[in-house]
């Protein structure tokens, strides 16, 4: 994350106002006027929260001349990790007179280390280039290496994945071989199996984006991960759970099947961390009730919970309360639905129609994608459906010079996955 005085210029969009002047993808005269000067007051407004938040740095450098130094030996001389504003995370303990307060961030690896995170399972971050915990991570990694429940609102792509795996995967690594072979052996003295560490997810791409980030820790926190969801070989996921992984990621449908065709051998009554990521969306599929089931074990006393979601609706709470104790809940800059992500530098374009949009979207990629353009990256579209995604794939495709690939419900999972695939290896354009 880099400091305050460097973070990219946003342009917010301010919902509720296009909505009070009834503004459409196809407004004209007044209500566009309306829509525009919107767009300036929110960006304007925006801006002067950044200078606001940058102010006290800049007074800082300018107050000694001395301390003055090259960009170069700044750059040099900044302390690796994350940033911290004041307003970028709310914290609330609702058992911290009895709990002693929360533990304070940890904002680099060092200092993750001093708190008890072991440096081998650190090594994959540092080796991936990593200078540090992101934000969510420095919050989050001393209140789950407590033995604290949380419940995290963050927004996507603050590596929050890591910020719940890699507490779960430190606490087994700290235990001595004996203590965890005991209390393996404890699990298993009936014959049945409860993995360590069970991941729910909303989706087959995010279980095995999980999972994906959980293999890299298999050597380093002596891990083992299985990644059981929906449209997949059942055989070959059952092949995988009866090697007793240390940690299972699931969407929710698939593993309640397996928890009732699998019952005599196969159970989550001993897990030990149990994490919930995008509870929002799981709940708006209507799995909140087979996520109660799934919760309502006998290890429940034993176990340590984490919920993560998007926002925290009345139905996000009703399940935290359920399934939490005594949970720490911390929001990473997200303070309401409509802010824009700080993080993203947004540009929003105002079209007529849809023969309107298609031309800029063409225009924008022909742009993106012109001769001479050095590392253009890869372009993500969304659309509203599988078949408007198809056409629009087409029309692209005849475009620009790159592979255009499409990823939607209506293809079969192995298509899906190699579309991933395929994005994840080179320059491509999905839709």
């Amino acid at each position: 994350v880099e400091p305050d005085a460097k973070r990219a210029k946003v342009q917010a969009l301010d919902f509720q106002a296009l909505q009070r002047v009834g503004y459409s993808a196809g407004a004209e005269g007044d209500e566009q006027e309306a829509a525009k000067e919107s767009l300036r007051n929110s960006y304007a407004a925006m801006q002067s929260i950044i200078q606001e938040e940058s102010r006290p740095h800049n007074q800082e450098e300018s107050a000694d001349p001395s301390s003055l130094q090259a960009p170069e030996e700044v750059e040099a001389a900044a302390p690796l990790g994350c940033q911290l504003p004041p307003d970028a995370i709310d914290v609330w303990d609702e058992d911290e007179e009895n709990s002693g307060g929360t533990p304070e961030p940890w904002k680099t690896f060092e200092e993750a280390e001093a708190g008890g995170m072991p440096t081998e399972v650190l090594a994959p971050m540092r080796k991936a280039g990593f200078p540090g915990p992101t934000m969510i991570q420095s919050v989050t990694w001393p209140i789950l290496m407590a033995g604290r429940d949380l419940v995290g609102v963050a927004k996507t792509g603050s590596g929050k994945t890591l910020a719940f795996l890699l507490p779960c995967f430190a606490k087994l690594a700290l235990e001595d071989p004996e203590r965890r072979r005991t209390a393996q052996n404890q699990v298993e003295t009936d014959g049945t199996y409860s993995p360590a560490v069970l991941v729910l997810a909303p989706s087959r791409e995010l279980a095995s984006q999980i999972a994906e980030e959980a293999h890299k820790f298999k050597a380093a926190a002596c891990i083992t991960t299985a990644v059981c969801y929906g449209g997949s070989s059942r055989s070959q996921q059952l092949g995988l759970l009866r090697k007793r992984p240390t940690c299972i990621v699931a969407t929710v449908g698939r593993l309640c099947d397996y928890l009732r065709s699998e019952q005599n051998w196969f159970n989550v009554d001993h897990v030990r961390f149990l994490i919930l990521d995008e509870a929002d969306k799981m709940i708006d599929e209507g799995s909140d009730n087979q996520i109660r089931g799934i919760t309502h074990g006998d290890g429940g006393s034993q176990r340590q919970t984490m919920m993560f979601s998007a926002t925290f609706s009345d139905h996000v709470s009703d399940l935290a309360s359920w399934i939490l104790k005594r949970p720490v809940e911390i929001r990473v800059g997200v303070k309401d639905a409509l802010r824009a992500n700080p993080d993203i530098n947004q540009q929003v374009v105002i079209v007529k129609d849809q023969l309107d949009k298609e031309g800029c979207v063409k225009g924008i990629l022909r742009k993106h994608y012109a001769p001479g353009v050095k590392n253009a990256g890869k372009v993500l579209v969304f659309v509203a459906s599988g078949d408007s995604c198809d056409e629009l794939a087409k029309k692209l495709s005849k475009t620009i010079s790159g592979k255009v690939e499409t990823l939607h419900g209506n293809r079969v999972q192995k298509d899906r996955e190699a579309a991933v695939a395929k994005t994840t290896r080179k320059t491509t354009t999905t839709t």
